[in-house]
């Protein structure tokens, strides 16, 4: 699976996991919508979407609230820092 941003880098990674998949197996990716950027220029998640549909993708997109991201900040700089399968974000999809 793949976070899935409107960037072209995560955009990229989604078409290649595609390709190299071979076949018509699922391909998973979840875009993280912050509340605060909804309807606002820098809301990625319209984009996001599209890419996903594009290469058929299962997609979930995971609402943010402002609260729930500081909470949860340390954690997200702890993945950066160690990547990991995060659990608890799945826990939260």
């Amino acid at each position: 699976g793949a976070f899935l941003s409107a960037g072209i880098d995560s955009g990229t990674l989604v078409a290649l996991m595609r390709e190299i998949s071979g076949d018509t197996s699922l391909l998973h990716a979840v875009t993280l919508a912050f509340q605060e950027f909804d309807g606002r220029h820098e809301d990625e998640t319209r984009l996001a979407c599209q890419v996903a549909e594009r290469y058929s993708t299962e997609h979930v997109t995971r609402l943010v609230k402002r609260e729930e991201f500081q909470q949860d900040l340390p954690t997200y700089r702890s993945i950066a820092i160690h990547p990991q399968k995060p659990a608890w974000l799945e826990d939260r999809l």
